[in-house]
């Protein structure tokens, strides 16, 4: 990282180039610390979150882009909603049953015990949800097993 003025030049290797950005530091409102932006390099606009979107070359802030950049929920149907959700939270919690935690800590359950018994609530809510949009299709093209 160099510096220039006040700003700080960020250069990342990335699979096919090497890519200069700009952070520009700004004080913490609390008053403790900075806060560092990212200098979009297309717009020149401060972001937190540079993105490669739509076969772009070039990281850009959401602002640079002729078209909105949409999240992968967004872009589902409404009937797909649930198992889409259902598949990302089941890859999560299967992430997080691999790895080695302690289950408690002094008598009590540990936030990672916690956050597991959470998402397994919630892949069970949205198998129910992806179940009853199968049988509400079945219904509608009256398709009996």
């Amino acid at each position: 990282m160099k510096t220039k003025e006040n700003n700080i030049l960020l250069t990342a290797i990335y699979s096919y180039m090497d890519y200069k950005v700009y952070l520009e530091g700004i004080k913490s409102n609390l008053g403790k610390g900075t806060v560092y932006y990212f200098l979009c390099p297309v717009s020149n606009r401060k972001c937190r979150v540079l993105y490669l979107a739509y076969g772009s070359h070039y990281f850009k802030s959401r602002y640079a882009y002729r078209n909105r950049i949409y999240y992968n929920c967004e872009s589902c149907s409404k009937r797909d909603y649930a198992n889409t959700r259902y598949w990302k939270l089941q890859k999560k919690y299967d992430n997080l049953i691999k790895i080695n935690f302690r289950e408690f800590y002094n008598g009590k359950e540990t936030r990672t015990l916690n956050k597991i018994d959470n998402l397994r609530n919630q892949v069970e809510y949205f198998d129910y949800a992806r179940m009853l949009e199968v049988e509400n299709y079945m219904k509608r093209k009256k398709i009996w097993i």
